[in-house]
């Protein structure tokens, strides 16, 4: 038996009352007499008011504690569990939505909260040696808890769902129920969820059961995207409920002052692209968006990086490349400047941030980042190898080739390298590495850019922006920051610490050797980065998504449609019964009261 209200067990505090007012009560009884004489002296000599043998012999007094001790139990609100008979369902996996669709507040809590309780409940109805397994069902399917019977386990899981992505991935969390329950006899899916997503169109083997949270109707205007491009910001407002709604939009710098809003107000399912223009100068901003009812909190707000707050010098040394120079020129943070070789001198070491060397190197290398073509053979600084005619070009897995396509690129000639770590081979050699000096990095192509075709392609700003990130900071991976998931630390360049300071400001340090594995990150806003001298900022954003809010009584599995449960357990009510044992005991007491017991 499950009591679903147990906090109602506190009435039971009248039973111990009805003990103290029977053992204080004096009962007399009407009886003619000649003279009351006497029995005033009597009654001076009556013994103590408590008397307890009078208590247990008392029938009445009995009939009313039961009564009351019927009613503080109908008030708890008893369930019992229906028993399993031959061949039932005794084992289940529980997939529970952790999308952002389940963050909407309803009444004084989230559809999450409600799913853990269903949850909770499901895990006190089970049967004592019925096993079950728990599927955070996000972006990605995550198992919250292995198949188990300890309730304790099992309760400690559901109190760690926490929102994940922005889209539920219901076919992944389908394929690892599934395999869960192989090892189970009789089992069942179990999907807790708003019913936001489509169906699978997987055919599965054990039966499925659909319990939904939430309402139909929800209220939200939530911010999509935002982007800097040069000195204007763009920013997309869209309405994902299922009413119009108004709000009004603010953009706040670093220091949180307000230095743009708007009035808007959108249909169900319509979106706008908001403008603004030279904005005051910052390293971050905030969009923010204020609704009187909006029912998802964490959507109302998105931080962007402005990644050419800090603008760089860069001195490039040519005898005359425009390719090169144009593709430096695109990266918005780089202030650029040109000189021939034998205008360098060493002294300009001081001058610039960074260095970009085009078929030359100065007899002493400053002690800055350096970006290299074709360097001289031989050379003081580089090991190399005389050039060869038309090298194959073999990119290899490595950051600073993230989204850049070599495979239509051809050049004329190229030196073999040695000495660094190789993100461009041949069947000669090494044609691009990466080394490290004096505790700086340096990046050598063994080839001039003019040597073939890489400056006509799309895959030549791309490679020189991510050299130039690289340059600039450690450039985490996006998969790696996300909010909902561990944090991942995995630097493209050999460091041996690095300290993350969340917006919180708590202070998270990750050693050598990489990748470190953090915590959950269930903070929004800029995270700072430290490794040595430099210095990146990471912005995470709450998930979101443009697909409707709305809760849905049925889902679609297999081209089926399967209709929603209101209980997530089997269970049989006990209220009715209580009260009427309850009536016939009153019943009883009255009966015994009119006789004189």
């Amino acid at each position: 038996m499950t009591l679903l209200q147990p906090l109602a067990l506190v009435a039971a505090a009248v039973i111990p009352l009805i003990l103290l007012l029977y053992m204080l009560k004096r009962r007399t009884r009407l009886q003619p007499v000649s003279s009351t004489m006497l029995w005033e002296k009597l009654d001076q000599t009556a013994a103590a008011a408590i008397n307890i043998n009078r208590l247990l012999k008392n029938l009445l007094l009995l009939l009313q504690l039961i009564t009351a001790a019927l009613l503080v139990l109908a008030l708890a609100y008893p369930a019992a569990s229906r028993r399993a008979g031959a061949g039932a369902v005794s084992d289940s996996i529980v997939i529970v939505d952790t999308s952002v669709s389940m963050a909407v507040q309803e009444g004084e809590g989230r559809r999450l909260d409600r799913a853990a309780e269903l949850l909770q409940e499901m895990i006190s109805g089970k049967g004592a040696g019925s096993r079950m397994g728990i599927i955070g069902m996000g972006e990605r399917a995550t198992m919250i808890s292995g198949v188990t019977a300890d309730p304790a386990a099992l309760r400690k899981a559901a109190g760690s769902l926490v929102i994940n992505g922005a889209r539920a991935n219901l076919k992944e969390a389908l394929v690892l129920a599934e395999n869960m329950a192989h090892a189970l006899e009789n089992p069942q899916i179990i999907i807790i969820s708003a019913g936001g997503f489509e169906d699978a169109g997987l055919r599965l083997d054990y039966p499925l059961r659909y319990l939904p949270v939430g309402e139909k109707e929800v209220e939200n205007l939530y911010l999509q995207e935002m982007v800097l491009d040069g000195s204007r910001l763009y920013l997309t407002v869209a309405n994902n409920g299922t009413r119009p709604a108004r709000g009004t939009v603010r953009i706040r710098d670093a220091e949180g002052s307000a230095v743009g809003q708007r009035e808007v107000s959108l249909e169900p399912g319509e979106s706008r692209l908001l403008t603004w223009r030279q904005l005051p100068a910052s390293p971050w901003y905030r969009g923010e968006i204020s609704s009187p009812r909006d029912q998802l909190p964490g959507d109302s707000e998105f931080y962007l990086v402005n990644s050419g707050y800090w603008e760089n010098r860069l001195l490039l040394v040519t005898a005359g490349n425009p390719f090169l120079e144009q593709a430096l020129l695109l990266q918005e943070s780089l202030q650029v400047s040109r000189i021939k070789p034998e205008q360098y001198r060493p002294s300009m070491g001081e001058a610039y941030d960074y260095f970009v060397f085009d078929g030359y190197l100065p007899e002493e290398l400053p002690a800055a980042p350096l970006l290299v073509f074709d360097p001289p053979h031989p050379n003081p600084h580089l090991q190399s190898s005389p050039p060869v005619l038309r090298p194959e070009l073999r990119p290899l897995d490595h950051p600073l080739l993230l989204h850049v396509d070599l495979s239509e690129v051809e050049i004329a000639f190229g030196k073999p390298l040695q000495g660094g770590e190789a993100f461009i081979a041949g069947r000669e050699g090494t044609l691009a590495q990466v080394l490290l000096r004096q505790g700086q990095p340096l990046v050598v192509f063994g080839f001039p850019v003019q040597a073939g075709n890489l400056p006509l392609q799309p895959a030549f700003p791309i490679l020189i922006r991510n050299i130039m990130d690289y340059f600039t900071g450690t450039q985490l991976q996006a998969k790696s920051f996300r909010y909902g998931e561990p944090l991942l630390l995995e630097p493209p360049y050999p460091v041996e610490e690095l300290l993350l300071i969340t917006p919180g400001g708590e202070q998270i340090r990750a050693a050598a050797p990489f990748p470190f594995r953090g915590p959950l990150l269930t903070e929004t806003g800029i995270y700072t980065l430290q490794a040595g001298d430099r210095e990146e900022l990471v912005a995470v954003n709450y998930p979101s998504t443009s697909e409707s809010l709305a809760a849905r009584e049925q889902i679609s599995i297999d081209g089926k449609e399967l209709a929603g449960e209101a209980s997530p357990r089997q269970l049989t009510p006990l209220l009715a019964p209580l009260l009427i044992l309850a009536l016939l005991v009153s019943g009883l007491e009255w009966w015994v009261d009119n006789r004189g017991y």
